[in-house]
């Protein structure tokens, strides 16, 4: 801001300059557009301005309210302004001009500006709250109060930025509120915020909200106890994102990696086993874990956490077929087509061609598989084989798959 004082008797802003009776004329002209463009002048005197606050002209009142140079006595009325636009521009201006006031040494300046930003943070209109957030968010010394006023705002707009960047929230309030609404947005901006206690993190934790508790995890920022990690781990169950999100957290508690690689599915033990922080006897369980999965998990099981995860493709069947892996075939050919095991044993037991081409077709193998599926898996003779058409296409449409599928169940009944 300029340096300005009450007493400033001239505006310096036009070439030539001209002297505070011919300002004072100006601000009472008859058209608005002069006393606008007085209004804008970052040279008027202090006294000008103030008095331009209470134009009857919004366009005037919103080029104080815009005004760099406005005396402080102007937010005050400018505030409460029945017109948005004023209203808006002077929260533009507020906002952006609070982090360059030191409360100690401009403490005048200071109270009025933050009084004036505490109305606007209650204005009816959104969009004057929004440009608070939006531009306090990042200045760290906001008032508390005005602070939580906006984390609180009913609109997210307004609310989700404080909460996820604003370092002037203490914990207390941001537990508060965390509490208030546990299964909202809110908690999940918290839970995101560039750093998070532990104090906040259990009572994130502690909403029950999932898809907080997981971003949360996955926060370098977030500072989880070991206690609240352990047990996020032992509660982690078959929820593979989560098992994944703790495996690869900063300085994993020994215990808690101990946990984890006592029930963890094999891509998550593969993450605790890259890692290089571990101590030589939770690599040994996690390698021993491994090692454990890998040779006792049935083909069914296999191919059932391949499905949960969408990676029940062409390529894991055909990887199942080259080691003839029979249960994870079935297994795969009854997830995929969407029929109980039982159905489909009896269809490969059949030897017929065209219901296990049928079948095929139902749980989108390619037609290579199809092939490979009659050939190893059912006993078809390679001169009976149904074979692609046109080199790759199947031979019979999704209607004549469904006939073949429905005349095969009521014989088999």
């Amino acid at each position: 801001m300029a340096d300005r004082t009450d007493g400033a008797d001239t505006v310096r802003g036009e070439q030539p300059p001209f002297r505070y009776a011919d300002a004072k004329r100006l601000a009472a002209d008859r058209d608005p557009a002069v006393r606008a463009r007085m209004a804008a002048d970052p040279d008027a005197p202090l006294e000008v301005l103030f008095f331009l606050a209470a134009d009857p002209d919004p366009d005037v009142r919103t080029a104080v309210a815009g005004n760099p140079a406005s005396p402080h006595r102007a937010s005050e009325i400018l505030a409460v302004d029945p017109r948005n636009e004023v209203r808006l521009a002077l929260a533009r201006r507020l906002a952006a001009l609070l982090p360059g006031v030191d409360p100690r040494a401009q403490e005048r300046l200071h109270a009025v500006t933050v009084a004036a930003l505490e109305r606007l943070a209650l204005d009816q209109l959104a969009t004057v709250r929004e440009i608070l957030a939006e531009t306090l968010k990042d200045v760290a010394h906001v008032p508390e109060g005005l602070a939580a006023t906006l984390a609180r705002d009913v609109q997210r707009a307004v609310a989700e930025p404080m909460l996820r960047f604003c370092a002037a929230l203490p914990d207390r309030i941001l537990c508060e509120i965390v509490a208030s609404d546990p299964a909202s947005w809110r908690v999940e901006a918290v839970s995101a915020r560039p750093t998070v206690s532990a104090t906040v993190a259990d009572a994130i934790v502690a909403t029950g909200n999932e898809a907080a508790t997981d971003r949360l995890i996955r926060n370098p920022g977030a500072v989880l106890s070991n206690e609240t990690l352990f047990g996020l781990a032992a509660g982690a169950g078959p929820r593979v994102a989560r098992q994944e999100a703790i495996a690869i957290r900063p300085n994993l508690p020994a215990d808690v990696a101990h946990r984890l690689a006592a029930f963890a599915e094999n891509s998550v033990l593969l993450l605790l086993g890259e890692r290089h922080d571990l101590t030589p006897d939770v690599t040994d369980a996690v390698g021993r874990a491994l090692r454990r999965g890998l040779e006792s998990g049935s083909g069914s099981a296999r191919a059932n956490r391949l499905f949960q995860t969408g990676d029940l493709d062409d390529d894991a069947v055909a990887a199942a077929m080259d080691a003839a892996d029979r249960e994870f075939v079935l297994t795969a050919l009854s997830l995929r087509a969407g029929f109980p095991e039982a159905f489909v044993a009896r269809v490969l037991a059949s030897g017929d061609p065209l219901v296990l081409t049928a079948l095929a077709l139902r749980a989108r193998l390619s037609m290579t598989l199809c092939v490979r599926l009659q050939l190893e898996f059912a006993g078809v003779p390679p001169s009976r084989t149904v074979r692609p058409a046109h080199r790759v296409d199947y031979p019979l449409t999704d209607a004549e798959a469904g006939r073949q599928l429905a005349g095969f169940r009521l014989m088999a009944r």
